[in-house]
């Protein structure tokens, strides 16, 4: 099982890093070292380690090393004092340092959610100190710690916070900073751009999050928007998604491809402008990245990125995924909210989406889809290749793909709520991209092709999986 990087030491300390960024012994701490001496106001302390021998007279060697600190007397109670790193993120195991007394002979750990959950790897250094790993999927929450000491007795302390980039279905770890600009368009053009990024608190160019930087990216484009008719289609109102993303760990751009599009040209000739500006919008971030001036600089990899959309948006992020297989790769899987198979401006020919099949892509439709049924999304599947998946919300539409649930012109009404139809696109979008972008597929199993919950998912009507 995967776990991230610590350095547990078996001696008096142990330096933990996540991502290169250092964590204390105290709880959220982000500096300094964990030692494995007992609290001096502990009321059962770790004796004190004896004074090194003398050498041997005339001996050259090394003085003889310190008597290792004894067992607790029988029947003492075995107590944590403290848990580090204290924040511990839930996609992948986490190694932790617990410091205490009474921990020689201590048989077991657990955290006290709601499952007691076991810890991994439980091994005891000394009598103040023990390693173990807190395994993937733990629930989000504060728990304390409970060690099973030599006596059976137990007493819990040490508190660890679990944050989620695990579980499709709740936000994510992140607070969401954002921040509005202009990118170089494919064409030539300035779009209008807004970045959402992973951030110690929310809100307008508030300073990102780095603890697990550089973070993956996702290029979000929006369906066609007409000049009067949009009905909320617009590159700001698919928060339900971008902003979702942004939680979960990664940098999301919306680019405004409404201007860089032809009113009067074929749906052919749009998707290819738009996915022009996916690649572009990827150039653009990580020139952010690189630039040390840049308050986002290292906080992005774009070469490792999805591209979602939502109708027109979704047909331009396939095909962005596919001419970027054929040059640097760095799309690595493709989410398609209702997109059409057909170039309805041009007398209904099939569109021309290249050679998808490298990149795993979800494609979502709705059975009371009305300007791109499900029959569409089933043609596109047809091409799709391994890791792919494809599902149907029953009793959804196209226009609930976005913030609102203005109709659309040529859509029928829904029979769900807007919030259930974001909440199905919220889950498997999320389960998609973080098996095939961030390599976390045992994780989200459940959601993926054979797993329980998408077999399972009574909202959903037809489904498949490759």
């Amino acid at each position: 099982m995967e776990t991230r990087s610590f350095a547990l030491a078996a001696g008096a300390a142990a330096a933990l890093s996540i991502a290169g960024l250092a964590v204390g012994c105290s709880s959220g701490s982000r500096g300094g070292s964990v030692g494995s001496a007992a609290s001096p106001t502990s009321p059962n302390p770790a004796p004190a380690p004896a004074a090194p021998a003398p050498s041997p007279p005339g001996s050259s060697g090394p003085p003889t090393p310190p008597a290792p600190p004894p067992p607790a007397p029988p029947g003492a109670t075995t107590s944590v004092r403290t848990v580090s790193p204290g924040v511990a993120w839930n996609d992948v195991g986490t190694p932790i340092v617990i410091s205490g007394v009474g921990l020689t002979g201590a048989s077991a750990a657990t955290l006290t959610d709601a499952a007691g959950t076991a810890l991994r790897d439980v091994r005891v250094i000394d009598d103040a100190t023990m390693n173990a790993v807190i395994p993937a999927g733990v629930a989000p929450g504060t728990f304390a710690v409970v060690v099973a000491g030599p006596s059976a007795t137990t007493a819990p302390g040490g508190s660890v916070t679990i944050r989620n980039l695990a579980d499709p279905d709740l936000p994510g770890a992140f607070p969401v900073g954002l921040v509005d600009e202009r990118m170089s368009g494919a064409s030539g053009d300035q779009p209008q751009v807004r970045v959402y990024y992973p951030a110690m608190t929310g809100g307008l160019a508030a300073a990102p999050d780095r603890s697990l930087a550089p973070y993956p990216v996702v290029v979000y484009s929006h369906g066609f928007k007409p000049p009067i008719l949009a009905a909320g289609i617009d590159y700001l109102t698919a928060t339900f998604i971008t902003e979702w993303l942004a939680s979960f760990g990664y940098v999301v751009v919306t680019v405004d491809q409404a201007p860089n599009n032809d009113l009067f040209g074929t749906a052919q000739e749009n998707v290819q402008r738009d996915a022009d500006d996916v690649r572009a919008a990827l150039d653009h971030l990580a020139a952010r990245a690189a630039d040390p001036a840049d308050p986002l600089f290292g906080v992005m990899d774009a070469t490792s990125a999805a591209a979602v959309g939502h109708s027109r948006g979704g047909d331009a992020s396939i095909r962005a995924a596919s001419d970027e297989a054929l040059a640097s790769g760095r799309i690595r899987a493709a989410v398609a909210f209702g997109p059409p198979s057909v170039d309805s401006r041009n007398g209904n020919p099939p569109l021309d989406l290249g050679v998808y099949a490298p990149v795993p892509v979800l494609l979502i439709g709705a059975s009371l889809d009305g300007v791109a049924p499900f029959a569409d999304q089933a043609s596109l599947f047809a091409r799709a290749g391994a890791g792919s998946q494809i599902l149907e919300i029953a009793g959804g539409n196209h226009s609930q793909y976005k913030d609102s649930a203005a109709t659309l012109i040529g859509d029928q009404a829904a029979t769900i709520p807007l919030v259930v139809q974001h909440d199905i696109c919220r889950r498997y979008a999320t389960a998609l991209l973080g098996a095939a972008v961030r390599g976390r597929a045992a994780v989200f199993a459940p959601y993926l092709g054979s797993g329980a919950a998408f077999r399972g998912d009574p909202r959903i009507g037809r489904q498949g999986a490759r």
